[in-house]
């Protein structure tokens, strides 16, 4: 699929936003997960999240989600000499989205190449990058990625409390540096019922299916928060808005990581005219400390 990375959101002011969780885990399909399916499903409903996917290690999940919306898909770790299949190893982590027939694929692949190779047609993300002391992706490992990696976490929950740095946007502003277009995906990595509710995707479509949500999150038509609420994306000719429901810091962010502007209030715009820079993104922080994350976008 071809994206427009010079706006990814298009016209949202036509669609809904909705709600949801990429990255969860229930026992015991998970061993590193101490709730019940049952549990975990009841906790994003009671929480008001549209759309979940149950993503646990090396095994796919079907369940029933009531009214909230279940995206297929798992977490893909590699295994290491004889560990049994679903033994949860430190190498290699990476969620995995879309039609069951190429999950269940994936899940017989050993190794990080063949599992790749294998996941055409899915929504492929590389999770947690600076989890534990040493890193979990390496940044040399993500560019020989080359075009099969569509995302990178750039902030998962559950590391605040793990070895390693829960934010990765060091990561993707490199990645987006040296030209390689890659998501910025947020969420729980829930494990037990503490961890949920922490981070989550909002997503712009036009209604709340499995088909419709998967079609909008593979466009990159999402943001990524930890409580804050944006009113608006858009973008017309080299300048780009964006607003918020209530007052915080947004900051524009360029080639690099480089803080092109900043600015505290609702509204922001940003002209690519006033700086050098291949593209702009959105970070924001509200009095709270909650954040949201805009994905890129790149000069005409």
């Amino acid at each position: 699929m071809t994206l427009d990375w010079k706006n990814l959101y298009g016209n949202t002011k036509q669609q809904s936003w909705f709600k949801g969780n990429l990255h969860a885990h229930c026992a015991p399909f998970s061993p590193c997960s101490g709730i019940s399916e049952e549990t975990l499903l009841r906790e994003y409903r009671s929480r008001n999240y549209d759309f979940l996917s149950v993503s646990n290690h090396l095994a796919l999940t079907e369940a029933d989600g009531g009214e909230l919306t279940l995206l297929p898909g798992l977490e893909w770790n590699s295994r290491v000499g004889f560990m049994p299949n679903r033994a949860v190893t430190h190498q290699d982590h990476f969620g995995i989205y879309g039609d069951p027939a190429i999950l269940g694929r994936c899940l017989e692949q050993r190794t990080r190449a063949g599992v790749l190779q294998t996941s055409g047609g899915c929504f492929v993300v590389a999770n947690h990058p600076n989890w534990m002391e040493h890193g979990h992706h390496g940044l040399t490992m993500l560019q020989g990625d080359g075009g099969c990696v569509h995302g990178i976490e750039i902030y998962n929950a559950l590391v605040e409390t793990e070895e390693g740095d829960a934010s990765a946007v060091n990561v993707w502003d490199r990645l987006l540096a040296a030209g390689h277009r890659v998501l910025g995906v947020v969420g729980d990595d829930a494990h037990a019922v503490k961890d949920i509710g922490r981070a989550w995707i909002m997503v712009a479509a036009e209604r709340n299916t499995p088909e419709v949500v998967m079609d909008a999150i593979r466009r990159g038509r999402f943001y990524g928060s930890t409580g804050v609420t944006l009113g608006g994306i858009e973008r017309a000719g080299d300048v780009v808005r964006i607003g918020t429901e209530e007052d915080a810091r947004i900051d524009a962010i360029g080639r690099a990581g480089r803080l092109l502007a900043r600015h505290v209030g609702t509204e922001a715009a940003f002209d690519f005219r006033d700086a050098d820079t291949p593209y702009i993104r959105f970070q924001v922080m509200d009095r709270n400390w909650c954040q949201a994350w805009t994905q890129p976008f790149f000069r005409n």
